[in-house]
């Protein structure tokens, strides 16, 4: 008796195939999960960057001191840079946020914050003078990124923004 030949796949191909491309799907999924991670605190960074910029331009535009403080609340000089920060006018030059002082809210930032975000200056106010010149100079980094690759935002006395990457002063 001849046996004939059924076209198909056995138990044992089928599972082996299905293992590979569980695997193949395993590594994709961690690369990816990765690149949408640097790609989020990359854009953060950019946020952070064009607010220093925006904030400097006010600062010349408008004559007088503009000042960027971290914020938890979005209201007040709260908090940690982690949190969130604003930026506002302040027109009494007191580094305090108070619509009383006739301060004007400017940026509120609290969703595009790189991760573990912290600063030189610890968590004190920050402001451009009506010259566009620096408070101080400070840095600003993330602490979360992989410690070989940190980037850090420095903002000279001169008010100028370099882009830069180094090691982090995580606390």
């Amino acid at each position: 008796m001849v046996k004939k030949r059924v076209a198909g796949f056995t138990l044992v191909e089928m599972m082996a195939t299905l293992m590979i491309l569980a695997l193949l799907l395993g590594a994709t999924t961690s690369s990816f999960r990765s690149a949408t991670s640097r790609q989020m605190n990359q854009a953060a960074q950019m946020t952070l960057k064009k607010t220093l910029e925006h904030m400097r331009n006010e600062a010349i535009s408008r004559g007088g001191q503009v000042s960027m403080c971290p914020s938890s609340d979005a209201n007040s000089c709260t908090g940690n840079w982690s949190d969130g920060f604003i930026v506002f006018s302040d027109n009494n030059e007191d580094n305090f946020f108070s619509t009383a002082d006739g301060d004007e809210l400017l940026r509120v930032e609290q969703d595009y914050i790189p991760e573990g975000l912290q600063s030189s200056i610890a968590n004190r106010t920050f402001h451009y003078n009506y010259m566009g010149l620096s408070s101080e100079p400070i840095e600003f980094w993330s602490c979360k990124q992989a410690a070989v690759d940190i980037s850090l935002l420095t903002v000279s006395v001169a008010g100028a923004i370099l882009e830069g990457k180094g090691t982090p002063k995580c606390i």
